[in-house]
């Protein structure tokens, strides 16, 4: 490894013995001097000057080659206030090229690179360099004024994931690919484990407070950690062309080539190629409104907690047994055994006045159906299912946080298994039915579930195996994947980088391209609406367990039950996990699938069904106060657990601990609303861009002064958390309190 550091009075233990070249001085003759010795040397990228680039397809600007090696960028900086504005500056900058490793102090020296690297190269925008960055977001909004772009790609405004500079410099985002931190990235070849806590934060620094061998160590092992990791990906994918921008990606291409038959050759690929197009041409999505309808039906899973036990610190021995239960795998399971959406629309009505009729639709089809109800009340006094959210209301309406209780009036889309669910909860006046879709039903392709069958079994067989722990997350992340991208927004508003993020939103006219677009994508592989019937399934699956606990339900996460007395329901989980074997079984003889594949063995050779509910520790205390909000202790080890959106839950756990004398029962009680915790208490990262240029002197840890500027930024700082609840909410847990008393 050969590094150019340019540090200014750092006390290093580095020699030039070593092949490291030294630039002591911010001086930028210096370091261009410097720099370009680095350059010269034949040891350092000559090597790669002529050889080793690799094509792609061709794109707007004509055939593109990229130089087939990793590189990495990234950089460390400090956030602070100044007169009580935030502001925060870069201090040091590292870049990484196959293995060899630069550190700059200052964008300028970072531009003098950028330009000796394009002179070097030869760069432009039909001959590249791809440069990744592991989290390109927060890199991007401090450089992003320092370098002129040719164009910017980026999902979600601030998240770039291509960031193609006119020079012929790519950046890429190697967090979107791997969707790990880099503590977390699993390198099986070229291993480099992450530096952690050898970089004090809480320490201003500025371009020349000294850094020392342990915090250099530290910026150093950022840029390898990522070369490694691209290296290991060119390697495995062929080349750098071949590396998909995400992790979803990855899941993607799997897929893509099972069902198109890439393991076979000649005439059998092309003939199973040309069965799965011949499928996709009649799964389209006819009209915008269609597609609207669709995007209405669709909805998340069910987290909610039951009003009657909200607040309360449930304790074993006054409320008895307190469970908790799982469904293996709940949305791989609903992709590879229920039924889905095989057909385009096959019947189409504006309103349908029969409602016996209506019920034969709903046995026999897919349906997805407007609905118009009146005088809608609740039967089912444990739990509300309509979200609000997908709801709009007339007159006037009761809410069970964010769940509807009642409503005089409401318009809503129901799916038919949502219809189902909806009747056993609630009771009404009138329902006027109204845009009604009929699809055929099915299963999903025989090569598409075994591309979920064969990652649930890599899970499975790799949970629990000491040394795998990261390939285990890798392919629980990659199950996951197969629904994520079943659900891809096929209409999307426009997000355009012009200097400043803008968004537009979409015309009619630009939204139907889109759709024409979509319907006639030769690779398309999945359609919209079987995404939209993966979260109906789990659902209906999840509120089925609702309805058969009743009383005893305390709360319910998306695949999870937590509840009361599990013993008196243990005949409903094994009735419920029989007919998960037989669906199974009845999918496998019809696809002529191995059933053992629903079914492998854990490393201590346990047969694991996927999609059966599954019996975790239970509870000797459990506490709710709503969604993604609760505390527990564990009732084999006494230990406390946390979950709670936007907190650091283990800093969180700590401080309620310490501040309540290490009793589990305090510290529950106290969390509730109202609760506050400090910056650095559980309060995740406040983060703040940043668009405006701003210059100041700082004064380091050191309390040496350095004028520091920065053309756009990120500020960063330890947040606080405070614990609210609706008043609305409130009134309703108390209202259900005076009616229980």
């Amino acid at each position: 490894m050969i590094l150019l550091c340019l540090e200014r009075g750092d006390n290093m233990s580095y020699s030039n013995d070593r092949g490291v070249y030294f630039c002591k001085t911010p001086d930028m003759d210096e370091f261009n001097k410097t720099l370009y010795s680095f350059l010269a040397d034949p040891n350092v990228l000559d090597t790669y000057k002529s050889t080793n680039w690799v094509s792609t397809v061709k794109c707007n600007y004509g055939q593109v080659e990229y130089l087939n090696i990793p590189i990495s960028f990234d950089i460390e900086t400090s956030s602070t206030y100044v007169e009580e504005e935030k502001f925060a500056t870069m201090y040091i900058w590292q870049f990484g090229i196959n293995g060899v490793i630069i550190l700059g102090r200052t964008w300028w020296q970072f531009m003098l690179l950028l330009n000796k690297l394009v002179d070097y190269y030869n760069l432009n925008l039909n001959r590249r360099i791809l440069c990744y960055v592991h989290n390109l977001g927060y890199e991007f909004q401090f450089m992003r004024e320092w370098i002129k772009w040719q164009e910017v790609f980026a999902p979600k405004k601030r998240r770039p994931l291509i960031a193609l500079a006119k020079n012929g410099i790519e950046f890429r985002c190697s967090l979107l690919l791997s969707n790990y931190a880099l503590a977390n990235i699993h390198l099986n070849k070229y291993v480099v484990n992450k530096a952690v806590g050898d970089l004090d934060y809480s320490k201003l620094r500025t371009p020349i407070t000294p850094i020392t061998d342990k915090e250099l160590g530290y910026c150093i092992n950022d840029v390898r950690v990522v070369m490694s990791y691209i290296q290991e990906k060119i390697e495995l994918e062929g080349s750098i062309v071949a590396i998909p921008l995400t992790n979803t990606g990855n899941v993607r291409r799997f897929v893509r080539n099972r069902v198109f038959g890439d393991k076979f050759s000649g005439r059998e690929a092309k003939r199973i190629r040309r069965r799965y197009n011949d499928l996709m041409s009649n799964l389209r999505i006819r009209s915008k409104d269609e597609y609207d309808q669709l995007k209405r039906a669709f909805a998340g899973g069910f987290t909610h907690a039951a009003v009657q036990y909200s607040r309360q610190v449930l304790e074993e021995e006054d409320v008895g047994e307190i469970g908790s239960m799982d469904l293996a795998s709940s949305y791989p399971y609903v992709c590879v055994a229920e039924y889905f959406p095989m057909s385009g629309v096959i019947e189409e009505f504006d309103s349908i006045s029969s409602f016996d009729y209506f019920k034969k639709l709903l046995s026999k089809y897919c349906v997805i159906f407007d609905a118009k109800i009146t005088g809608l009340k609740p039967i089912f006094e444990y739990e509300n299912m309509l979200s609000a959210s997908k709801c709009i209301f007339t007159g006037e309406h009761s809410e069970n946080n964010g769940r509807v209780i009642s409503a005089d009036e409401l318009f809503t889309t129901f799916t038919e298994l949502d219809f189902d669910t909806f009747l056993k909860f609630y009771d009404f006046d009138t329902i006027r039915i109204y845009n009604v879709r009929c699809y055929r039903r099915g299963y999903l392709p025989k090569d598409l579930i075994l591309s979920i069958l064969d990652l649930y079994e890599a899970k499975t067989t790799l949970k629990g195996v000491e040394g795998s722990e990261i390939d285990y997350m890798v392919s629980k992340n990659m199950i996951n994947s197969c629904y994520g991208m079943m659900v891809t927004n096929i209409v999307r508003d426009e997000l355009d980088y012009d200097g400043e993020w803008i968004e537009r939103k979409l015309t009619d006219e630009a939204a139907i391209s889109q759709l024409k677009d979509y319907n006639n994508d030769w690779s398309r592989f999945l359609f919209y609406a079987w995404g939209v019937y993966v979260t109906a399934h789990a659902r209906h699956n999840l509120f089925s367990a609702i309805l058969e606990f009743g009383k005893d339900f305390v709360y319910a996460d998306t695949d999870s039950i937590k509840g009361l007395h599990f013993s008196d329901h243990m005949k409903w989980i094994n009735n419920y996990n029989d007919n998960v074997f037989l669906k199974l079984v009845q999918m496998c003889l019809y696809h002529g699938i191995d059933f053992q594949k629903c079914q492998p063995k854990t490393i201590k050779g346990v047969k694991k069904l996927i999609g059966v509910w599954e019996i975790e520790d239970s509870y000797s205390k459990f506490k709710t106060i709503g969604a993604k909000r609760y505390i527990y202790e564990y009732k084999s080890s006494g230990k406390l657990g946390l979950t709670c959106a936007g907190v650091a839950k283990k800093q969180a756990l700590e401080y309620l601990l310490s501040k309540n004398n290490n009793s589990n029962f305090a510290a529950m009680v106290e969390f509730d609303w109202g609760l506050y915790l400090p910056a650095g208490k559980g309060g995740k990262m406040s983060v703040t861009y940043i668009d405006k240029e701003m210059s100041a002197e700082l004064v380091d840890y050191l309390g040496v002064p350095y004028n520091c500027y920065e053309k756009s930024f990120v500020h960063m700082e330890q947040g606080s958390y405070y614990l609210s609840l609706t008043k609305e909410y409130l009134d309703y847990i108390q209202g259900i309190r005076e009616v229980s008393l």
